[in-house]
C-alpha cells in the first residue's frame, strides 16, 4: 500500500473515531471502547510506515510537488496519531473516556490552518520548495546532467521552473554545464499548451524549411493527418502543432531510391538538436522508422542543411550512415514490436 493509501487509511480512522465518541455524553459499551482504542494506536504505524515511505522516495527522486502536500498530509496525521493515542491512555488512567479528543480535534484544526497558510504563501511554496530541491540535487551530482528531469521544472515547477530552466540554459562551459545547458535550452522550446486545432497541411509547410534550398516536401507528405498518425514513432510537433517551426532534410537513408525525410527538431542548438527520420510506406502513409537523438558534434547540421555530407553504401537491408568529414552519424532504430514477432 503507497503512502496515499496508509493516509487514507489514516483518515478514515480518524473519522470512524470521531463518529463512535460523537459528543462524548453516551455510554459506550465495552466493545466499542475497545475498537476507539485500537483505532487510535493503530494511527501510530499508519503514519510511521507512511513517513518511512515518502523519506525514500525523496532520498532517491526528491521533493516534488505532490510529496510535499503528502509531508503535510503526514505532519496533520501524526497530530491525529499523538493525541488521540494519548486520549486512550489519559482515559485508562481514569480521565472521562476519549475526551481528550476534543482538544486534539481543534489543536489539530490550528495545525492544518497554519499548514495552508504555508504552503500557499511565497515561504512554502510547494513549486519552490521541489525546484529548488532538484536544482540542488543536480548541482551536488546526486542526479547526473542527462538523467535530469528537465520537463518536471516546466511541468510542475510553475515559475520557479522556468525561472531555474533559462538560468541553467544560460550556463556556459563544457562537459556537464553544456548538457544541461542544451537539455534546458531543449526543454525551454516545447510548447506546454495542446494546440486549439490540428494542424493542416498549409500549416505543415509553413512550419518545415527544407533543406538544401530548393527542394521541397513530398506532396503526400504535408497532406498527411498527422494528427491521427498511426506511427509507431513520435511525431515531431512541428507536423501537428501550427506554428512550431522545424527544419527537414531529403535524403536516401536506405538506398532504395526515394529520399527519406528527417525533420530536424531544435535545430537552433548545434549541438542538442533531435532528428526524426520518416519514411514512405507501401500503404501510402509517412511513419517514423528512425532517430539521430542529441547530442552532436559541432558542424553536423551546419552540414546537413548544406548538403556538404555523404552517404555510405547500404549492405541492405541496413540503413546507410551519414557520413560527415570523418564523422559518421548512425540511425537509432525505434524498439517496436511487429506482428512477425513471436508472442510470449
Amino acid at each position: 500500500m503507497g503512502d496515499v493509501g496508509l493516509l487514507s487509511a489514516a483518515a478514515t480512522l480518524v473519522v470512524l473515531i470521531n463518529a463512535a465518541y460523537q459528543n462524548g455524553e453516551q455510554k459506550n459499551p465495552s466493545l466499542l471502547r475497545l475498537s476507539e482504542a485500537v483505532a487510535s494506536f493503530a494511527l501510530i504505524p499508519l503514519t510511521a510506515i507512511a513517513a518511512y515511505g515518502l523519506m525514500l522516495r525523496v532520498g532517491q527522486y526528491g521533493w516534488t510537488v505532490e510529496r510535499i502536500a503528502a509531508l503535510g498530509c503526514l505532519i496533520v496525521a501524526a497530530c491525529y496519531a499523538a493525541g488521540y493515542s494519548a486520549a486512550v491512555i489519559l482515559s485508562l488512567m481514569g480521565a472521562r473516556w476519549m475526551a481528550p479528543v476534543e482538544r486534539c480535534n481543534i489543536a489539530t484544526s490550528f495545525v492544518v490552518l497554519a499548514l495552508l497558510a504555508a504552503l500557499f504563501s511565497p515561504i512554502a511554496d510547494p513549486a519552490k520548495l521541489s525546484v529548488d530541491d532538484q536544482i540542488a540535487r543536480l548541482r551536488d551530482g546526486k542526479v547526473s546532467a542527462e538523467a535530469f528531469d528537465y520537463n518536471y521544472l516546466l511541468s510542475e515547477g510553475g515559475r520557479y521552473g522556468k525561472r531555474a530552466l533559462r538560468k541553467l540554459a544560460a550556463l556556459k562551459g563544457k562537459g556537464e554545464n553544456a548538457i544541461i545547458s542544451g537539455n534546458a535550452k531543449l526543454v525551454l522550446t516545447v510548447p506546454v499548451s495542446a494546440p486549439l486545432r490540428p494542424a493542416t497541411p498549409f500549416d505543415v509547410a509553413a512550419n518545415v524549411t527544407v533543406y538544401p534550398k530548393g527542394q521541397a516536401l513530398p506532396k503526400s507528405f504535408t497532406a498527411q493527418n498527422w494528427s491521427n498518425s498511426k506511427s509507431p514513432g513520435v511525431i515531431p510537433a512541428c507536423l501537428t502543432t501550427p506554428g512550431l517551426t522545424c527544419d527537414a532534410i531529403l535524403a536516401d537513408l536506405d538506398g532504395d531510391g526515394t529520399d527519406e525525410v528527417v525533420v530536424i527538431s531544435s535545430a537552433d542548438s548545434p549541438l542538442y538538436w533531435y532528428g526524426t527520420v520518416m519514411k514512405l510506406g507501401a500503404d501510402g502513409q509517412w511513419a517514423v522508422v528512425a532517430t539521430l537523438p542529441s547530442p552532436h558534434c559541432p558542424g553536423e547540421i551546419e552540414a546537413l542543411k548544406a548538403g556538404t555530407y555523404t552517404l555510405t553504401a547500404p549492405p541492405a537491408p541496413v540503413w546507410r550512415e551519414i557520413l560527415i568529414g570523418k564523422h559518421v552519424i548512425s540511425l537509432t532504430l525505434p524498439e517496436v514490436a511487429t506482428d512477425a514477432c513471436p508472442k510470449r
